[in-house]
């Protein structure tokens, strides 16, 4: 009886490899062709930024990078998906990479990006670089300067004003709870 349950597992095991096998073979796994293996006509007729068309925005703050943005492919030509590669770099310096990704991209529609990252930034110049790859490698690639002023003396928060409002906002809740609950007033 153990052995039989041992080629049963052992038979389980078999065909599932056959069938990632199969899977991979009918092209659910695809292969970017190398830019070598193209014709030369096809990489020189048209430039990268051609193929594709993107225009995007970057905002820095001292604790979030974001970048939004939209794509369209023009042409009759469909991908199966583009990655959108945002690096920020100080003074050529990689400060944060991240990444997104869209999936069957159809010609001549609009879409929407919009990237955002948590992280702790310094004031200064920042150089941010898109790069847009698809499965034959990079389709369009930008670079945009934008600069993170220093705020203030010090870090962001509260006017002594509004920290009064907040605290006499917490008073008076304890005051109506203690009420309701017929205590007295704590001192």
């Amino acid at each position: 009886m153990l052995i039989k349950k041992c080629d049963k597992s052992s038979i389980f095991r078999i065909l599932f490899a056959f069938s990632l096998a199969l899977l991979c073979i009918s092209g659910c796994l695809e292969k970017a062709a190398i830019p070598s293996q193209q014709p030369p006509s096809a990489l020189s007729d048209q430039p990268v930024d051609s193929i594709l068309q993107m225009d995007y925005d970057v905002e820095l703050s001292r604790d979030l990078f974001r970048l939004q943005g939209n794509l369209l492919l023009p042409g009759a030509a469909n991908l199966a998906y583009v990655l959108l590669n945002a690096s920020l770099r100080k003074e050529r310096r990689p400060i944060l990479t991240t990444k997104y990704l869209l999936m069957q991209i159809e010609s001549s529609r609009e879409y929407g990006f919009e990237i955002c990252k948590s992280c702790r930034l310094e004031s200064g110049e920042y150089d941010c670089l898109l790069r847009v790859e698809g499965p034959q490698g990079v389709i369009a690639e930008g670079m945009r300067k934008v600069s993170l002023k220093q705020s203030g003396s010090g870090p962001k928060g509260w006017s002594p004003a509004e920290e009064a409002a907040f605290w006499r906002m917490i008073e008076e809740n304890k005051r109506e709870e203690n009420e309701r609950d017929g205590g007295e007033e704590p001192d």
